[in-house]
């Protein structure tokens, strides 16, 4: 059997079911103790109350299930959203990030520095000097000034310009350079930096670099394996042609040049012993050998290092003087001693003095 659900007993309909329930007792309860009067008065409200119920119960209209209410009312919207007019939605803006980007390649002398105008675009690779091999070393990126100034001269306007490294400028001059300037690091790794061919800026920064040992500093330099070849081969060709003068110059000029050249000279060599220290002198110094060796007063300078040795004549305070201690020759500050003694010797007023130290040595 259908349980019949009960109106909720605050409504209208719950109070008047109420009202009647309570007028049909009240009706039995009379009829019981045998006071009919009150008890028909009692039916005739209850079914004055009953019959409006019932009218209502027979008007109300058809409820709808619930589980079909979320349906209707999606495709009551679906039919007020067709009728709206169609609007185009804009988009929101694309929000550009500000990021810093290297400067292009463009081979354009911003800061017109000779020497520039032509830069060759290539790989590059910079070393520091005295082979250092620290796992990180920076170098200097800007000018801060006094402690530490980072200057570039222009050789042809005088003009000194303050330096500083940045990527997103196109100046290496401080005052070109505008608005927000990223400071840019220069760290060489195991004593090396690596450039590209497209990083030309660093490139040109590093060829005005007053560090950089082509303009005379002493801290890198740009490592060129072709060039350091020719070097190399330089070096060599030098120490092969000082060895082979070893060979082909006199035992006077031999003697001449190790008396020079070699700190441990002693008189009592044997040629094989003088030869010997030639050549350890050479390995050190090709350069220097090879200019000594070539000199037309090499002689000459041979006899003064021997007079010198047995005191014949001696040497004090930019002088030359001859065994009695009267001055031969004064020699200026920026002078070789023994250049302006045989420039002495070989004048008209020394050649005597000349001919005389050759007899007295021997």
């Amino acid at each position: 059997m259908e349980e019949v659900k009960k109106p909720h007993h605050l409504s209208a309909e719950g109070r008047a079911l109420k009202a009647q329930e309570d007028a049909k007792k009240l009706a039995e309860q009379n009829a019981e103790t045998g006071n009919q009067e009150q008890a028909s008065k009692l039916d005739v409200v209850y079914e004055v109350l009953e019959k409006p119920m019932q009218e209502n119960v027979e008007e109300k209209e058809p409820s709808i299930p619930l589980s079909q209410v979320s349906d209707l009312v999606a495709q009551e919207v679906a039919k007020a959203m067709a009728n709206l007019p169609k609007q185009e939605i804009e988009k929101p803006a694309e929000v550009v990030k500000e990021t810093y980007k290297p400067l292009s390649t463009k081979e354009e002398n911003f800061d017109e520095i000779p020497g520039l105008e032509d830069f060759e675009v290539k790989d590059r690779l910079y070393v520091l000097c005295n082979n250092q091999k620290p796992p990180s070393r920076g170098i200097r990126n800007r000018s801060k000034a006094p402690l530490s100034p980072l200057t570039y001269l222009n050789p042809q306007t005088k003009q000194t310009f303050a330096l500083r490294y940045s990527v997103n400028q196109v100046s290496f001059f401080m005052e070109k350079q505008k608005g927000d300037v990223v400071v840019t690091p220069i760290e060489f790794k195991n004593g090396m930096l690596k450039t590209n061919k497209n990083e030309i800026p660093l490139q040109k920064f590093l060829a005005i670099h007053p560090d950089n040992k082509a303009n005379g500093g002493s801290i890198f330099e740009e490592y060129d394996p072709a060039k350091e070849a020719s070097i190399e081969i330089e070096k060599e060709d030098r120490l092969f042609e000082a060895q082979s003068l070893v060979r082909s110059i006199s035992p006077i000029k031999q003697d001449a040049v190790a008396r020079l050249m070699c700190s441990d000279y002693k008189e009592e060599w044997v040629p094989a012993e003088l030869k010997r220290s030639l050549y350890s002198a050479v390995a050190k110094s090709p350069a220097a050998f090879l200019k000594l060796a070539n000199q037309p007063s090499l002689e000459v300078k041979g006899v003064a290092k021997t007079a010198l040795y047995r005191g014949i004549i001696s040497y004090s305070n930019y002088k030359w003087l001859n065994d009695n201690k009267e001055v031969l020759v004064e020699v200026s500050r920026n002078q070789d001693e023994y250049d302006a003694i045989a420039e002495y010797l070989m004048s008209g007023k020394g050649m005597a003095f000349y001919e005389y130290l050759k007899q007295a040595i021997g």
